[in-house]
C-alpha cells in the first residue's frame, strides 16, 4: 500500500509542479528582489557616507590648497619687497640728510641740478640692485623737487629714478636688462643702463597715485604708511602696474618723497602661471572686494592659457557648499578666495582668488560618474550571478531528493518536503483510490455490513459513532451480556477476528471519505 500510495503522491506532484509555479523561477525571483534592495541599500548607504559628492570634496581640496599654497607665496613675495622698499627708503633717507645738512626742507633741492643728479646717482644702484633680484619689474624713487621751478609744468614735475626690467621672458628675471624710464641719463649711463625712447627727465606726479596726498606729512612708521595702489599705467608704458610704494622722510619724520617698487602685469603672469589639475587649468586672480562682486578692475590676473577671463569683468559670486561659483560675462568659474591684509591706498580690500574653468568640473564629474556607472552596473551584474548560483545550489539538493522519493517510496531527510509528500500520499489515496487488494478487503466487509440484521447494524453504528460496550449498552437499553453477542455475530459475518481489527476497518473508511459505505442512515 505504501508503495502504491508513494506512486499516486509523486504523480500528484508532478502534475502540481506542471500547471504552478516553477519553485527554481520563484526562488530566482526572490533573489534578484534581495539584490535589488541590497543594491538599492548600497547606494543609499554611499549617498549618505557623501561618495557621490567625491569630485566636489575633490574639487575643495585641490582648490584649497592651492589658495593656501598661493597665498603663503604671494604674501610672502609682497612682505619681501616691503622690506627691500623700505630699506631703500631708509637709505635714501639718509643721503639726504647728507646733501641737505640739519634742518633744511627738500625744496632745499630745487633748481639744484647738481645736486640733484648726484643724490640719483648716489641711488641707482640701489634701485638696480633690487631689480637684479628678480622680485619686481621695476623700481622708483620721487622726491618733492624739480629742476627748474620756472619751467612750464614745473607745479607737476619731480625728480627721481625710475628704473624697469626691458624684454621679461620668464619670473624672477635675474640679469635681465635694465632700461632707465626716469632720471638724469648721466646717471644712468655712468651705471651702464640704457635710456628708453620714451624716458623723460622727471615724473609727471599727476600720473602717480598717492604722491601728492602724502607729501609734507608727518610719520614715525614707515611699515605703517606703506600701501599699494590698485593697478595703474605709468607714464609712457605700455602695461599695467601695481605700486608698492614707501614714504621717504627727512630727520624729522617729515615726508619729502615716495620710493618702491612696481608689479607689472608681464611679471604677474609670468611669476603665477596656470597650474594645470584633474578640474582643468587652475588661474590665480588677484582683484578687489566691490560690494557682491570680485572685481578685477585694478587688479591682476596670472598666467590663464585656455580661459578668457578679462581684467574689465566683474565676477558675481554665488557661496555653494564645497566652492563658490563665479560668474563672468563671457564663462563661468568655480573656484574660493580670501582676503589679504595689504593696506589699498583707497582703502579697499585685496583679494586673491583661485579659479578654474567650469567645464573642466563638468568633465571630471562625467567621468566620475560614468566611473560609478560601470561599478554599480558591476555590482548588480555580480549580484545577479550570484543569484543564479545561489538559486541553482539551493534548488538542486531538492530536485534531486524529490526525485529519490519519487522512485524509493521513501522520505528524503527534508522536513517541509516530507510533510508535503505526506499530504500528497493521502489526497492521492483519497482521490485515486486503494490498492486492488486492499479495495477488495473494503468491498467483503462493505457486503458483510449488508448482511447483519438491524440490531447488529445498529450495534455497529454505535461502534462507528465512537461508543464503547457500556454506552452501547445504555443507549440501547440491553446489558453489556447481549452487546457482546452481537459483537460475536458482527465479527463472524465481517470476516474479523477482535473489535480492535473492526475498529480498524471503520477508521479506513473514514479516511478514505467513504464512512457512508457502511453507515446506517
Amino acid at each position: 500500500m505504501s508503495n502504491q500510495s508513494g506512486v499516486l503522491a509523486a504523480a500528484a506532484v508532478k502534475e502540481t509542479t506542471r500547471h504552478g509555479v516553477c519553485m527554481r523561477r520563484k526562488l530566482l525571483t526572490y533573489w534578484l528582489f534581495m539584490s535589488f534592495l541590497v543594491f538599492m541599500l548600497f547606494l543609499a548607504i554611499l549617498y549618505a557616507a557623501g561618495v557621490f559628492s567625491q569630485t566636489a570634496r575633490r574639487l575643495n581640496q585641490d582648490l584649497t590648497v592651492s589658495l593656501q599654497d598661493t597665498g603663503t607665496d604671494v604674501t610672502e613675495h609682497f612682505d619681501m619687497l616691503a622690506a627691500r622698499s623700505i630699506q631703500l627708503s631708509k637709505e635714501t633717507s639718509e643721503e639726504l640728510s647728507k646733501v641737505l645738512g640739519r634742518g633744511e626742507d627738500i625744496q632745499g633741492l630745487c633748481d639744484h641740478p647738481s645736486e640733484l643728479e648726484e643724490l640719483e646717482q648716489t641711488m641707482l644702484p640701489a634701485l638696480s640692485s633690487i631689480l637684479r633680484t628678480g622680485q619686481c619689474s621695476g623700481a622708483f624713487l620721487i622726491l618733492d623737487a624739480t629742476v627748474n621751478t620756472h619751467a612750464p609744468g614745473a607745479s607737476h614735475s619731480r625728480s627721481g629714478l625710475y628704473l624697469r626690467c626691458q624684454g621679461l621672458y620668464a619670473a624672477n628675471p635675474v640679469n635681465q636688462s635694465i632700461t632707465c624710464y626716469r632720471g638724469y641719463q648721466t646717471a644712468a649711463r655712468s651705471a651702464g643702463i640704457e635710456l628708453h625712447n620714451r624716458w623723460n627727465p622727471e615724473f609727471d606726479i599727476d600720473h602717480f597715485p598717492g604722491f601728492s596726498e602724502m607729501m609734507g606729512r608727518s610719520i614715525s612708521s614707515l611699515s605703517d604708511c606703506l600701501f599699494w595702489t590698485k593697478c595703474t599705467r605709468m607714464q609712457d608704458t605700455w602695461e599695467e602696474v601695481l605700486l608698492l610704494c614707501v614714504p621717504v622722510t627727512l630727520g624729522d619724520g617729515t615726508v619729502c618723497g615716495l620710493c618702491g617698487i612696481e608689479i607689472s602685469e608681464l611679471f604677474f603672469r609670468l611669476s603665477y602661471p596656470v597650474q594645470i589639475g584633474e578640474f582643468g587649468n587652475r588661474i590665480t586672480a588677484l582683484g578687489f572686494q566691490d560690494g557682491a562682486t570680485f572685481s578685477l578692475s585694478g587688479g591682476m590676473v596670472g598666467g590663464q592659457e585656455g580661459t578668457s577671463l578679462r581684467k574689465d569683468q566683474k565676477l558675481e559670486i554665488r557661496k555653494e557648499t564645497f566652492f563658490d561659483t563665479i560668474t563672468a560675462q563671457d564663462d563661468t568659474y568655480l573656484g574660493l578666495e580670501k582676503s589679504l591684509s595689504f593696506r589699498i591706498l583707497d582703502g579697499s580690500t585685496m583679494k586673491l582668488a583661485i579659479l578654474v574653468p567650469q567645464e573642466g568640473y563638468h568633465h571630471a564629474l562625467a567621468r566620475n560618474r560614468m566611473a560609478w556607472a560601470a561599478g554599480s552596473a558591476a555590482f548588480l551584474l555580480a549580484m545577479l550571478i550570484l543569484a543564479f548560483l545561489f538559486t541553482g545550489k539551493f534548488v538542486t539538493p531538492i530536485k534531486k531528493s524529490l526525485e529519490t522519493a519519487r522512485q524509493a517510496g521513501e522520505n528524503c531527510g527534508i522536513v517541509e518536503i516530507d510533510a508535503f509528500l505526506e499530504t500528497m500520499q493521502t489526497r492521492a489515496v483519497r482521490e485515486e483510490g486503494l490498492p486492488p487488494r486492499v479495495e477488495a478487503f473494503l468491498t467483503d466487509f462493505r457486503e458483510g455490513v449488508g448482511t447483519l440484521t438491524p440490531m447488529e447494524r445498529t450495534v455497529l453504528q454505535y461502534y462507528i459513532d465512537g461508543y464503547g460496550i457500556e454506552e452501547i449498552a445504555a443507549e440501547a437499553f440491553i446489558s453489556i451480556y447481549t452487546v457482546k453477542k452481537h459483537n460475536s455475530n458482527i465479527n463472524r459475518k465481517l470476516g474479523v477476528s477482535t473489535r480492535e481489527e473492526l475498529q480498524v476497518y471503520i477508521e479506513i473508511f473514514r479516511r478514505c471519505g467513504r464512512i457512508d459505505e457502511i453507515s446506517w442512515h
